[in-house]
């Protein structure tokens, strides 16, 4: 009788794996395009909509967010600029540390 050599280990091991390194199909933007407009479909989002509806209320206030101001027709660069300068060491420290 013959002992089983590393080969023959090796040899199972290879005849064990998947028959193609990808055995499971990547998804690609069609992929995803599909299924995004399966989820964004009104009929999908109507409970979403009717649950946060009902959780939160109809009569609730508008939320005033910083962003919301009405901003110039025209821009007025009107920003500061400040110069200043770093000595050496300290630039040199700065850069080591952006190394890291």
């Amino acid at each position: 009788m013959q002992q089983p050599s590393r080969t023959d280990g090796a040899l199972r091991r290879i005849q064990r794996r998947p028959t193609s390194p990808q055995s499971e199909p990547t998804p690609h933007y069609a992929d995803f395009a599909d299924w995004q407009r399966r989820q964004l479909n009104p009929s999908t989002l109507k409970p979403q909509l009717d649950f946060w509806l009902a959780h939160l209320g109809k009569d609730r206030p508008l939320l005033q967010l910083p962003g919301m101001r009405s901003r110039p027709a025209l821009p007025c660069n009107c920003g500061a600029k400040h110069e200043f300068s770093l000595d050496t060491e300290l630039t040199q420290a700065l850069h080591e540390l952006t190394q890291q």
